[in-house]
């Protein structure tokens, strides 16, 4: 099977109030299962709004079950980030935080071999 995926996303947010949300995140739940080694000591995070650079990885959980046979242009989905962002070592967005996604097209995949199309 041949897919392909194009993706965007656009964050926008201000960081006082996730700085102030940070404390009341719970955690994402690990799958990992526990090492021996302590866990790693936790990243300040910003009390100040921070610009977030242009190509800063993101990585984000999608929370809906979305596909180009099922989905439709313009529908809305839940996102969480995955972990946090960080700039110059300091988290401006916990891991935990959530937002939302939206398909910008949908196309089946036809009945003559042509791939379905799903840009998120």
């Amino acid at each position: 099977m041949n897919m392909r995926f194009a993706g965007a996303l656009c964050v926008l947010a201000s960081m006082t109030p996730v700085a102030a949300r940070a404390q009341q995140l719970p955690a994402p739940a690990s799958a990992e299962a526990p090492t021996s080694e302590p866990p790693a000591a936790p990243l300040p995070v910003a009390a100040q709004p921070a610009a977030i650079p242009a190509l800063t990885p993101v990585s984000v959980e999608i929370l809906a079950d979305l596909g180009s046979n099922t989905s439709v242009s313009g529908a809305r989905f839940p996102i969480r980030l995955a972990a946090p962002l960080v700039v110059d070592g300091v988290a401006v967005v916990p891991a935990g935080a959530t937002g939302e996604g939206e398909v910008v097209h949908a196309k089946k995949s036809s009945g003559m071999g042509a791939a379905g199309e799903l840009v998120l």
